[in-house]
């Protein structure tokens, strides 16, 4: 019997295997999934035009559903929310910050190289129109502001599950058989390719939207490992889509906004342009990586003094386990003897929440390692 519960349980760490609990957390998210997505599509305008409010609510319903994967990882992986790279402190802000420019700058490069190439115009500034993300009742201006909600709210939903938490468990079973360096680049990787296919089915997906997804996917899983924070992904991933579908009026991974601040009408080859799936399915996206993953280095050169993976994402620092009392009077939970090797769980073992001086108490487990 204790075999068979072995094959479910990790008794040495008091938690569920690795596929159980990923397992049982993604089918939680997608059962919620099922509730949300059709009132996503009745309030996006997918189905029929929403108003302002409605965008406003998706919007919570996403950073709600972030919160969820946060819970569901406290409960079930018995994670802090630090190890998710959630830990809110000043620094966290201040890659946030950046990560917005970042985003912001990548945008108006692949516009910028639209307009010089002669493969796109603008038709017009602070404009509404139809498109497929409708809103109604607000100006384009109001417009705008809501959009940028809804997405800073998709964009902290997808982080925290994708590189958040998948990340983190694929980089912790990786790093068993490649070692802590290559199992968080691997786990980089195919975290990076299951981005890439979320996005497969989107309107107007190529083969080349379906790459740069993916590459676009590396430099966010980038950003999180060297800093080992979501902060720079989040801020990254709403300033893109902000940028391209609100302020240009560009598809989004094929979706456009009802409002644009400044309308790019494309018209060039779509191997260029992207065609109907926006700047993502075209060549020049290459160059918007480009500037993105350059001003990412440039920005962790300086906030963290060097280059360096964050090697503790491979590693679980889990929660204390509430102590039981036996009836010998003894107490089961952590301790010296809650492990079988001997060592407390997670920080209590004083060897990995090392903090950094003048961080403000956020925990972060800084492990400089430098490549090479």
């Amino acid at each position: 019997m204790s075999g068979v519960r072995g094959l479910f349980w990790n008794g040495t760490e008091a938690r569920l295997r690795a596929p159980w609990r990923v397992g049982a957390t993604l089918s939680l998210l997608l059962l919620a999934a099922v509730v949300v997505a059709p009132l996503a599509r009745l309030l996006t305008g997918l189905d029929a035009p929403g108003s302002g409010w409605d965008l406003v609510v998706l919007a919570g319903a996403f950073l709600g559903l972030s919160v969820a994967v946060v819970g569901l990882s406290w409960v079930v992986d018995r994670r802090y929310t630090r190890d998710l790279g959630v830990a809110l402190s000043g620094r966290w802000y201040r890659d946030c910050a950046a990560g917005l420019a970042v985003g912001g700058a990548m945008a108006t490069a692949v516009v910028a190289a639209l307009l010089a190439t002669g493969t796109a115009s603008v038709a017009g500034t602070v404009t509404g129109r139809e498109a497929q993300l409708t809103v109604t009742g607000v100006g384009p201006l109001a417009s705008a502001g809501l959009w940028a909600l809804f997405y800073a709210g998709a964009a902290t939903l997808e982080e925290v599950a994708v590189r958040g938490y998948l990340l983190v468990n694929a980089a912790e079973g990786l790093s068993g058989r490649l070692g802590r360096q290559r199992g968080v680049l691997a786990a980089v990787a195919v975290t990076a390719g299951l981005f890439g296919i979320l996005h497969a089915s989107n309107p107007g997906g190529t083969i080349l939207g379906l790459l740069n997804v993916t590459l676009a996917g590396v430099l966010l899983g980038g950003a999180y490992v060297l800093t080992g924070r979501l902060a720079m992904a989040v801020g990254i991933h709403a300033a893109w889509n902000f940028a391209v579908g609100a302020v240009y009026g560009l598809p989004v991974s094929g979706l456009e906004t009802s409002s644009a601040l400044l309308a790019v009408e494309p018209d060039g080859p779509r191997v260029l342009t992207g065609g109907a799936f926006g700047p993502e399915g075209g060549v020049l996206m290459l160059a918007a990586l480009a500037v993105g993953a350059a001003l990412v280095l440039l920005w962790v050169r300086r906030s963290e003094g060097a280059l360096f993976l964050q090697t503790h994402i491979a590693e679980p620092d889990l929660r204390k386990r509430p102590a039981v009392q036996r009836a010998d009077g003894a107490n089961e939970g952590d301790g010296p003897d809650a492990d079988t090797d001997g060592q407390p769980d997670g920080d209590a073992a004083g060897e990995t929440d090392t903090g950094t001086a003048g961080d403000g108490g956020d925990g972060d487990r800084r492990q400089p390692e430098p490549e090479g």
